[in-house]
C-alpha cells in the first residue's frame, strides 16, 4: 500500500538541506520525544532512500544583468592561479584579446566550478586577467596554473548592482509592493503608525499576489451555497 511522504527543505549559509516529515511512533523509554505519537509531524533528516529523486522549484535574483548574451565567448578562460602578489584570482586565455581597456569593469564566468559569477577585473593585459576576487589557497607560480573545463565561457556585457542608478527588473506585481513598502517605512518615521499599517498589509497583498501567481496547478473556482447551479 503506497503511503504519502512528506518533504521539506532549508537553507543554512550557502547550502540546502533536505528533510522528512516522521510519522512514526516512538516509544522508546530513553527517549526524549517518549510516549505514542510523540515524535509524530517532526521534521528530520530523510529516513529511507528516494530512488526517484526529488524536485524542487527555486528563484534567484543576481545582482547583476547581462546586456547581451551574444557576446559570450566560448572555452575561454583556459587556466586560473592566484596572483603572486596579492593572492587574488588571475585568469589565463588563449584567444589573443588584450584586457587592459576592461580594468574596472566587471566579467561574468559560466561553467567554471567554483569560480561562477562576477569577478571585478583591476588589471588586464594581452591574453589575462586578473580580479579582487581572493584566491588564497592555490599556487602563484605560473608552472602550476589550473586548466578549466572545456565548456566554460566568458561575458564582459555586464553591468554589476553598486548603487541607486542600477535598474532592477521587478514583476509587476513587486513594483507596487516596493512602493507600499516604502510609503510604509515614511508613514513610521513620522510617527503615523495606522497609516504605516495600512501600506505594509498591502504590502504584503501584493507580495501574495507575486507568489500566488508562481504556484503552479489546476485553479478551481467554488461557488457559494446560495449561488444560482
Amino acid at each position: 500500500m503506497a503511503s504519502t511522504k512528506e518533504y521539506g527543505y532549508y537553507f543554512e549559509g550557502g547550502k540546502i538541506a533536505i528533510v522528512q516529515r516522521d510519522t512514526s511512533f516512538d516509544n522508546d523509554s530513553n527517549s526524549r520525544d517518549y510516549g505514542p505519537g510523540s515524535d509524530k509531524f517532526q521534521w528530520k533528516s530523510p529516513l529511507e532512500s528516494i530512488t526517484e529523486g526529488i524536485e524542487y522549484l527555486y528563484s534567484y535574483a543576481p545582482n547583476y544583468k547581462e546586456f547581451d548574451t551574444n557576446d559570450k565567448v566560448a572555452s575561454q578562460p583556459t587556466q586560473y592561479k592566484a596572483t603572486a602578489t596579492s593572492g587574488k584570482l588571475r585568469l589565463k586565455f588563449s584567444n589573443g584579446v588584450n584586457f587592459s581597456s576592461n580594468v574596472g569593469q566587471y566579467i561574468l564566468l559560466k561553467n567554471a566550478g567554483r569560480w561562477n559569477g562576477i569577478h571585478k577585473i583591476v588589471a588586464g593585459g594581452s591574453n589575462y586577467i586578473e580580479t579582487n576576487t581572493n584566491f588564497t589557497d592555490g599556487s602563484n607560480n605560473d608552472s602550476d596554473l589550473i586548466s578549466f573545463g572545456s565548456s566554460i565561457s566568458y561575458n564582459l556585457s555586464v553591468s554589476v548592482m553598486e548603487d541607486e542608478s542600477y535598474e532592477i527588473d521587478l514583476p509587476i506585481y513587486l513594483q507596487k509592493a516596493l512602493i507600499y513598502y516604502i510609503k510604509s517605512k515614511l508613514f513610521e518615521d513620522v510617527g503615523d503608525m495606522k497609516m504605516r499599517e495600512f501600506f505594509s498589509r498591502e504590502f504584503k497583498r501584493q507580495v501574495e499576489k507575486h507568489n500566488n501567481g508562481r504556484v503552479p496547478g489546476l485553479r478551481v473556482i467554488a461557488t457559494g451555497g446560495s449561488a444560482i447551479k
